[in-house]
C-alpha cells in the first residue's frame, strides 16, 4: 500500500513540474518533511502546536503506525537492552543476585530484569558475574510503542488504512487535474 502511495506521489509530481530535476527535487523535500513529522522522530507530544497539523497530515504517520501497531501488538518476546541475554535462572538465585546489586548499588530498582553477556549468574563468582550484566531486560512491544510510537494505537489500524487509502485517490485525482490543465511541451 505504501508503494502504491509513493507511486502515486511520484506520478503527481511529475506531473506538476516540467522536467524531472524539478519534480525530483521537490519530491523528496516534500517526503523528507512528511517524515519528520510522523511521531517517530519527533514525538507528536514534542511538536509546538503550529507543526501539528503536519503530524495528522504526514501520510508516514499513518503508514508506520499501522505498520508498527500490527507487528508488535501482543509480542510478550523480551529484549535485552543495549545487548546481552535474559538471566534465565532459579528466582531464588536471581533473588541473590539481586541483593548482590543493591549491596553496592542501594538505588537499584527491587524488580528489575537483568541481562547478562551469556544468559546467566554464575552464584559461584558474584563479582565477577557482576561485570557480566550488560543490561534490562524489556517486553518487545513495550519497548517499541512505549518508547518510539508512544502516540501509535492499535485500534486506529483501520482508520490508518483508510486514510492512506484516501491519500492514494486524492494524488492520483490530482495527478489527473494536473495533467488535463497543465501542458509542460516547449514550443
Amino acid at each position: 500500500l505504501i508503494l502504491w502511495l509513493m507511486t502515486s506521489f511520484g506520478l503527481f509530481a511529475a506531473s506538476l513540474f516540467p522536467d524531472a530535476l524539478a519534480a525530483q527535487l521537490a519530491a523528496v523535500g516534500s517526503l523528507i518533511t512528511l517524515m519528520v513529522f510522523c511521531g517517530i522522530m519527533v514525538p507528536k507530544q514534542n511538536l509546538p502546536w503550529p507543526y501539528l497539523p503536519m503530524y495528522y497530515a504526514s501520510f508516514f504517520k499513518y503508514s508506520s503506525e499501522g505498520l508498527m501497531t500490527t507487528q508488535f501488538h501482543g509480542i510478550s518476546d523480551e529484549i535485552c537492552l543495549p545487548s546481552g541475554r535474559p538471566i534465565v535462572e532459579e528466582p531464588w538465585i536471581i533473588e541473590k543476585m539481586l541483593d548482590l546489586i543493591r549491596h553496592f548499588r542501594p538505588d537499584f530498582p527491587q524488580h528489575l530484569p537483568i541481562c547478562s553477556t551469556n544468559g546467566r549468574f554464575d552464584i559461584a563468582h558474584p563479582i565477577a558475574a557482576l561485570k557480566n550484566i550488560t543490561g534490562i531486560k524489556i517486553a518487545a512491544e513495550k519497548f517499541v510503542l512505549d518508547d518510539f510510537a508512544r502516540d501509535y494505537e492499535y485500534d486506529n489500524r483501520f482508520l490508518d488504512l483508510g486514510v492512506l487509502l484516501v491519500w492514494i485517490l486524492v494524488l492520483r485525482a490530482l495527478t489527473f487535474i494536473v495533467m488535463l490543465n497543465i501542458n509542460h511541451q516547449k514550443r
